[in-house]
């Protein structure tokens, strides 16, 4: 049955974790069955994915405590399935392999349960060949209930780098076996790790969307949002059109001020590369992503304006750098928009000495309108690159 996190949960656990923390280790080797100790684990680590980050001082600490009661355990208790069923639980979710190795035999274990003590010893100890040749042959849907879920994780981790695609197959099945439980939360970043820059985009997205919505304050959410921000960065490097769509399906779906956050990422590194049309791209999306103006609004205007001003568009870049309010930007941005506005006076120089020449000479060398545009393209290089070198 699927552990879900609610109030009652929260409560339970919270006692859970004070029973933890305060009971000496002696009343709890002798009050503590291995499968009861196992649920009280269990209960930290879905606070842990819930966003409890006391929760998982708790869970160090019991980790370590069931460790030591597993270790000194009457070898008869692993006879009981709910035994059994706990100490491979406690294996597969990072308990201390080394702690309990050469104390327990996979002969001591309730039937059903050998092999995959043994896969799992072999997979907390680092084994990962003996693991997977253990491991892998078995079926995670046919195990008990909050079994499968684990075990099904535990093979996508070994199989990672050698299989991609399977080891993709193998964390949806963990996320359907364990719904709303840190299997769930730990299978959906590893899932979206695994798919990266190249992969599935659409599925990247969705993922994504069924992470914040199920695990926003998890205390990993924020390796979460590196991990998107990651993302975004490779998938803008193509630094064409369709590497600005693959940008917009990556971040469609996510909450609009999360969206224009990344974009924001996106454009200012882009700016700093030189790449002028994604940081065009992603600025402008910030833009629309604005309800009012703030600092963000600003320093979208600036990116926009700098990757423009040097374009066909020079008026609207020239507008959207004098609407960025500088008393909004930070120090860095309001230098790229003061070095913004220089190039466009330069440029509007250039094209107002063009436009007192005869219309004939315009017609006649159309490229000194390329150079000009290029000049105050290489001038706006320069000021963005002595920018960049001054704020490192």
């Amino acid at each position: 049955m699927m552990r879900r996190i609610t109030n009652i949960l929260l409560g339970a656990g919270a006692i859970c974790l004070g029973l933890v923390m305060a009971a000496p280790v002696s009343a709890e080797q002798g009050a503590s069955a291995p499968y009861e100790m196992m649920r009280a684990l269990e209960v930290l680590q879905d606070q842990i994915a819930a966003g409890n980050a006391i929760a998982q001082v708790g869970d160090v600490k019991m980790i370590a405590r069931m460790a030591t009661r597993f270790a000194s355990v009457d070898p008869a208790v692993w006879k009981d399935k709910r035994n059994a069923r706990a100490l491979v639980l406690y294996l597969f979710g990072g308990g201390n392999a080394s702690a309990l190795e050469g104390t327990i035999a996979k002969e001591q274990l309730a039937d059903g349960y050998g092999a995959l003590f043994e896969g799992a010893m072999a997979y907390g100890l680092g084994n990962d060949g003996t693991a997977r040749s253990i491991l892998m042959p078995i079926d995670a849907r046919n195990l008990p209930s909050g079994l499968g879920g684990h075990l099904a994780l535990v093979q996508a981790t070994l199989v990672a780098n050698q299989d991609k695609p399977k080891a993709l197959q193998l964390l949806d099945l963990a996320r359907l076996l364990e719904p709303g439980t840190l299997v769930e939360e730990a299978a959906l970043r590893k899932e979206m790790f695994l798919i990266g820059a190249t992969g599935d985009l659409d599925k990247f997205g969705l993922l994504a969307r069924r992470y914040m919505h199920g695990f926003p304050k998890s205390i990993y959410a924020e390796n979460f949002k590196q991990l998107q921000i990651k993302t975004a960065m490779e998938v803008a490097k193509a630094g064409d059109a369709v590497g600005n769509s693959r940008l917009d399906t990556l971040l469609n779906g996510m909450e609009p001020h999360e969206r224009r956050s990344i974009y924001l990422l996106v454009a200012q590194n882009a700016l700093f590369d030189g790449r002028t049309g994604t940081a065009r791209s992603a600025a402008a999306a910030a833009i629309k992503l604005s309800t009012k103006p703030d600092d963000d609004e600003a320093r979208a205007n600036v990116y926009f304006g700098a990757a423009t001003v040097a374009t066909e568009d020079y008026d609207q870049g020239v507008q959207a750098l004098k609407s960025a309010d500088p008393s909004r930007l930070p120090a860095r941005d309001a230098a790229i928009r003061a070095s913004a506005l220089e190039v466009a006076d330069l440029i509007r120089s250039r094209a107002s000495l063009l436009d007192a020449s005869d219309p004939a000479d315009l017609t006649g060398d159309p490229g000194r309108i390329e150079k000009t545009l290029n000049d105050a393209a290489k001038s706006l290089a320069a000021s963005e690159d002595l920018l960049h070198r001054s704020v490192k």
